[in-house]
């Protein structure tokens, strides 16, 4: 009998089957609310209800589709701060993605599903959906799995450092001999919406005013999207920054011309498409961030490791998450590591640094990673089964 999948995300939803390794379904974890019923954000909504029309509430694509045409906003559901979470809009979402898979609350073709978890805030998110699948559905069994042991797992270990890169956080967990510990993981508020801020400053400085609007739960606009996609587009990691600042002074390689036909104007952009990821993820006190850098974040949880762990640790970190997907990210965070780890422990001592391996691994599907560990995983547990 085959398996779903299911990974919940602050801003994608993904689904599957145990027999493929890759998401089949991706949904944008957004709602468009009309007007009229913006109005009223909390009254209860719920797909099964055939009596009341959801013309006015759109879910994923269809919501993105509804603000390109509209304008207007959309609402992410799904908040930094679980607690404030629009619950209702999120099991939407959640439905929305097993009904693309085919999937209904009578189908008997699947006896089981497997829920990926954040690396933050799971407990929670483990009860909400728990609570939905149980009214709903009928599987015979449920499966909670957090992501940084999939991601692990899809990579063949059960030992290393996971660094999952995501909208507002990045956390950082070891997992040795396919344990985790809480007190030894960390989560650093560097992440996707830090970015997406930080570059609106950087575009502000080219003349490009932009808005932002926040409510209880995450709201976007369409200058929201669009710096979104430039981050994705023309955004990188420089292996160096001082070397490509100067390259910037001296050449035009790094310079593009955005035509931005949303807002009837073109912008350039040239220091901002490193400069953003640089500041963020390397020297977030520069631009007013209490934390420490990602770098120092992951020598710090080496560091609450047992002593006997950390070489393999630090020869076993893995990327996941969509803000880890910038070019250039893997091969700088190596180039701080053995910087901040020869400086700090080793006391500058270069010799001693060849002893040491520091390997940071970037599947070029680190986003989703995690499907693939479903995937064995699911396997694992067949065979113990039979």
């Amino acid at each position: 009998m085959k398996s779903l999948i299911l990974e919940i995300g602050r801003y994608v939803c993904k689904g599957g089957r145990s027999d493929y390794e890759l998401p089949l379904v991706e949904i944008p974890s957004v709602c468009y609310i009309s007007e009229k019923r913006n109005e009223n954000k909390r009254e209860e909504v719920n797909l099964r209800n055939k009596k009341e029309p959801l013309e006015n509430l759109k879910v994923g694509n269809d919501a993105l589709n509804e603000i390109e045409n509209k304008g207007g906003s959309i609402i992410y559901p799904l908040s930094k701060n679980l607690v404030m979470s629009d619950w209702n809009l999120c099991k939407l979402i959640w439905e929305k993605v097993l009904i693309e898979l085919g999937v209904s609350n009578v189908d008997e073709n699947y006896d089981s599903i497997l829920v990926i978890l954040p690396s933050t805030g799971g407990k929670l998110i483990e009860e909400k959906v728990d609570e939905w699948l149980k009214e709903y559905y009928k599987f015979k069994k449920v499966y909670y799995v957090p992501n940084y042991l999939l991601t692990l797992y899809s990579y063949g270990k059960e030992t290393g450092i996971v660094v999952d890169m995501g909208t507002f956080w990045t956390n950082i967990t070891p997992v040795i001999e396919g344990i985790s510990d809480n007190n030894y993981s960390i989560s650093i508020p560097i992440g996707g919406s830090v970015l997406e801020d930080y570059l609106k400053l950087l575009l502000s400085r080219r003349g490009l005013n932009l808005t932002r609007k926040h409510t209880t739960i995450k709201e976007e606009s369409e200058d929201d999207l669009l710096v979104r996609k430039i981050l994705n587009e023309n955004c990188f990691v420089s292996l160096n920054g001082r070397i490509t600042k100067d390259a910037i002074s001296n050449t035009t390689s790094y310079l593009e011309i955005l035509e931005l036909e949303s807002l009837e104007k073109s912008v350039y952009i040239e220091e901002e498409r490193f400069q953003v990821t640089e500041n963020v993820f390397f020297r977030p006190h520069s631009i007013g961030i209490e934390s420490p850098s990602i770098c120092e974040g992951i020598l710090k949880v080496v560091n609450k490791c047992p002593l006997d762990t950390r070489v393999l640790l630090m020869e076993n970190i893995y990327l996941c998450g969509k803000s880890s997907l910038y070019t250039g990210l893997p091969q700088r965070l190596e180039l701080n590591l053995k910087r901040l780890f020869l400086d700090n422990k080793l006391m500058g001592d270069v010799e001693r640094l060849s002893k040491y391996k520091i390997s940071v691994f970037d599947d070029p599907n680190r986003d989703v990673s995690s499907f693939k560990g479903a995937n064995l995983y699911l396997k694992l547990i067949s065979m113990e089964g039979n």
